[in-house]
Order: C-alpha cells, then structure tokens, then sequence
C-alpha cells in the first residue's frame, strides 16, 4: 500500500444484467477511500478497475502498520488473518438493472507481509 503498489479491483458480474455499483470502498482501521462516480459492469461478465490514489488509503492507518508498509514486502492477498497480516475492509452497494433496491457486500481481506 505505498506509492509504488497498484490495486485493482475485479467484479465478477455472474448476472444476465448489468451491475450498477454506486459505492465500492475499502478502509485501513482510521479511515478510507470510497469512489466518487457509479461504476456500471455489463452483464456475465468480469472488469477490472485500478483503485486511483491507493497510496493515500496508506495514510488511513496507524503508525505502527505504516512502518509494516515500509520495512516489509507485500506477499500478497487472503481472506485468513495470518501473521503480519494487514486488515482492508471492502465495502460494496449495487443494484441490477431490474431491481430498484440496492444490496449491500462488506468482507474483510488481509494483505501479507514478510
């Protein structure tokens, strides 16, 4: 989560319709970054979108993960806590064409460092 790591993130739109998101946000343990305009995903299929200005979702946590950032290398994604673990919370409100109710997603992914 420095300047010089890019994330991404890929939608899986299973539906046969397309996928309005309105919110897609992900959070350190003192703030977050949410987007600022709606993303539409065509039906049945995947899209990647690069997160813009990650390195500042690097100021969302405390100074003793910060330092994590700085001395240790990024080994990747998991949805299991291990050691060196560093919490993201993502957070995701869609709705499909055919419906007028949104639907809420949140789960937690841990970047790993070693």
């Amino acid at each position: 989560m420095n300047a010089g790591l890019e994330v991404y993130v890929i939608i899986d739109n299973g539906y046969n319709e397309f996928m309005m998101i309105d919110k897609l946000a992900l959070y350190g343990n003192r703030c977050g970054y949410e987007s600022q305009n709606e993303i539409i995903v065509p039906p049945s299929s995947v899209s990647t979108f690069m997160v813009p200005n990650i390195a500042l979702l690097g100021l969302c946590y405390t100074d003793d993960i910060k330092m994590v950032f700085v001395s240790k290398k990024f080994n990747g994604l998991s949805s299991e806590n291990k050691k060196m673990a560093v919490p993201v919370e993502v957070a995701m409100r869609f709705k499909l064409t055919s419906t007028k109710k949104y639907e809420e997603y949140v789960n937690v992914i841990y970047s790993q460092w070693d």
